[in-house]
């Protein structure tokens, strides 16, 4: 029994279904139906995942298209098939760390408060979703890594959490609890910043509802035209090399060891797709080194 609960969607493949996808992404010779095996498997959970550590917008199409390159050409490393769903995930938090997080700024704050200008919020059948977003967002990303994982429809078990953050399952249960009673502490403050009290005769919302109530009228639909350009397209076989050969492995399972702190990217961002018309300036924007 695992320690956390059970698994959500993300971890849904079957053994079958998980060995299938990493010969698929081992095949060399088809990048273009290893891309689409993995955007088919784990496209959307993985692009939730990012959106909520970095924010919407071209950021995060940047981190899904990396994490996807990375994926289809380091999938020869991953040494336990059935890891591969941790794997995939250890990969994306490891793009989403060469960014610095998106966090609940002072204007989204007072915005907040606006919501008890006319009186207390007061009972109502649902907590509202700024209150929430503001909570999640809030948090230590370390925090909030473990809590979209654990507890929306990504939902691993403790052992793929421990696979991802390098850890005991055991350990694993633990941050995983300690995470969600920071979250709740937080939500308690924001609720009680604007008078919000929960109906007792409605149901408490579970956690994962909580969580993925941040993701409500999100821009959420992975760049799969610029995904496919990036990971085929002749003239991008630097960019690609770049992308993958900045990412230490552990030789022994194949998942991503520690970003060195100060390690910058050589590129600014996803090449231009030609369909998109004429580059605007001032639209790249340069890395910026968090730890």
């Amino acid at each position: 029994m695992d320690e956390i609960g059970q698994p959500g969607p993300a971890r849904g493949l079957s053994h079958g279904a998980r060995r299938e996808l990493a010969a698929t992404l081992r095949r060399s010779g088809d990048v273009g139906r290893a891309v689409d095996s993995f955007l088919a498997a784990y496209g959307s959970t993985v692009y939730d995942f990012i959106v909520l550590m970095v924010g919407p917008g071209e950021l995060a199409d940047r981190v899904m298209t990396d994490t996807t390159l990375a994926v289809t050409y380091l999938a020869g490393w991953l040494r336990d098939d059935d890891l591969i769903t941790a794997w995939v995930f250890a990969l994306a938090r490891y793009e989403c760390r060469s960014y610095p997080p998106v966090v609940w700024r002072e204007r989204q704050w007072e915005g907040l408060r606006s919501l008890a200008m006319d009186g207390p919020v007061g009972q109502r059948g649902s907590v509202p979703v700024d209150v929430v977003r503001m909570a999640l967002l809030g948090l230590a990303p370390a925090d909030r890594e473990v809590l979209v994982l654990s507890s929306t429809y990504c939902k691993l078990l403790s052992s793929d959490l421990a696979a991802v953050f390098g850890i005991s399952g055991a350990d694993a249960a633990a941050v995983v609890g300690g995470a969600r009673l920071r979250f709740e502490q937080a939500l308690a403050i924001c609720a009680e910043e604007v008078g919000y009290r929960r109906d007792p005769r409605n149901r408490a919302p579970e956690m994962g509802e909580l969580v993925g109530m941040v993701l409500s009228g999100t821009r959420r639909v992975p760049p799969v035209d610029q995904v496919f350009w990036c990971a085929q397209a002749r003239e991008l076989a630097g960019y690609r090399r770049e992308v993958v050969s900045r990412i230490r492995l552990n030789e022994h399972d194949g998942f991503p060891l520690p970003r060195i702190p100060g390690l910058a990217r050589d590129h600014f961002a996803v090449p231009h797709h030609p369909a998109d018309g004429p580059v605007r300036r001032g639209t790249v924007r340069p890395y910026i080194s968090v730890s």
